[in-house]
């Protein structure tokens, strides 16, 4: 009972591999995986070392991922696994592989497959420390052999328990990393498909949803309280769309999404609000370096633009709420701040001196319960500056 128990509890930890830590996810590969499962065989009491073997490309099998006492051996020094037609190819491994098939060794240190002269080292280390058994077994991945799995321990167990037992954990390895390759491809795909649904297709910026999503994220303010956000819309923009035609149009938004992500740092936020809008969120802006990037960003767009065979400037009004000023509103109370400023910006286009205004914490009403959201929250990996 206690036998099988311990086998019990090494498949239900491989099997839960796939699951587990869910923030490294993103980072893993099949043999970080692999490692993680050979972690779990550590923990059986039956086992004393494991190892999982694959071909490399000149058909010459070796370890991969290792558990137990000789883990970094097994990893760095052991050659024990040799090609099919090698003439030292007297590996237990390389036939299970080839055969298809779980092949387990009593007295392994003492059987024919480490009598060759090259293997004695190995066969008196694996006598000292008292191996008794080894069994491999084939590892098969949609239906071709992927590799092989190794396990060793120092005490008797009938040979038909071994070989139920390594035929099962073979297959539980091969299945959870097939599982975690159909789940990475699915999350790969959900985050295609958002990146499309959350990207302007004209500039290629974040669109106006991708904007909602990040605003009620803790990332939408730099944490400090020195967060800039800026409402920017393009001055006479129909007039020239009428004169010109929307072909011109469309290529003085793309110029002008091009001089906004090159004017700003790659922390920085930009994304197409709808038609001729954008929204900044400048983050380390207090009133002062605000300023020095409006006016940056004001020579940027004033650069001449070739547009129908004419040399164009492109001007824009400009409405700002920095987090400094109004310490008590969200990242989206502040976006309707800046779109007030805008309208005031717009207000004055003909008499003002420079082309932005800055918010006033009075023109928003008081503010009514939570803001209300469609969004998750959910950070995702979308790049935000575009």
């Amino acid at each position: 009972m206690n036998d099988l128990r311990a086998w019990l509890g090494t498949f239900s930890c491989v099997s839960r591999v796939p699951f587990a830590e869910p923030e490294r996810f993103a980072e893993s590969t099949d043999l970080d995986l692999l490692g993680r499962m050979a972690n779990c065989l550590e923990g059986n009491p039956l086992l004393h070392s494991v190892a999982v073997g694959r071909a490399d490309a000149d058909g010459v099998l070796r370890p991969v991922a290792a558990g137990g006492p000789f883990r970094e051996h097994i990893l760095s020094d052991v050659r024990v696994f040799f090609a099919p037609d090698h003439p030292h190819a007297r590996s237990v491994s390389v036939r299970a592989l080839h055969e298809g098939r779980t092949l387990v060794v009593a007295d392994y240190p003492r059987s024919e497959y480490l009598q060759h002269p090259n293997l004695a080292g190995w066969r008196e280390t694996l006598a000292r420390i008292g191996i008794r058994w080894l069994a491999a077994a084939p590892m098969e991945r949609q239906g071709t052999a992927w590799g092989v799995l190794v396990l060793a321990g120092t005490r008797d167990l009938p040979p038909a328990e071994l070989e139920l037992a390594a035929t099962i954990l073979a297959r539980f390895m091969a299945d959870s990393l097939d599982l975690w390759e159909a789940q990475r491809r699915t999350q790969d795909l959900h985050r295609q498909l958002r990146q499309v649904a959350e990207r302007d297709p004209l500039t290629d910026l974040p669109n106006r949803r991708a904007l909602q999503r990040v605003l009620v994220t803790p990332r939408a303010l730099d944490g400090a309280g020195r967060t800039a956000v800026v409402m920017l819309d393009l001055d006479d923009f129909k007039a020239i769309n009428d004169e010109l035609g929307h072909q011109a149009g469309d290529a003085m938004l793309r110029a002008l999404a091009e001089r906004l992500c090159a004017s700003l740092r790659r922390e920085n936020f930009v994304a197409r609000y709808g038609g001729d809008e954008f929204v900044l969120l400048l983050h380390g802006c207090a009133e002062r370096n605000a300023e020095e990037v409006l006016s940056r960003l004001e020579a940027a767009l004033a650069r001449p633009l070739a547009l129908a065979d004419r040399q164009w400037s492109m001007r824009a009004s400009m409405g700002v709420a920095l987090a400094v000023d109004h310490p008590a509103q969200d990242a989206e109370r502040l976006l309707r701040l800046a779109d007030m400023a805008l309208y005031k910006a717009k207000a004055s286009k003909g008499r003002r001196e420079c082309s932005w205004c800055f918010a006033n914490a009075e023109d928003l009403p008081p503010k009514q319960g939570a803001a209300v959201s469609s969004f998750s929250g959910d950070e995702g990996d979308l790049d935000i500056h575009g």
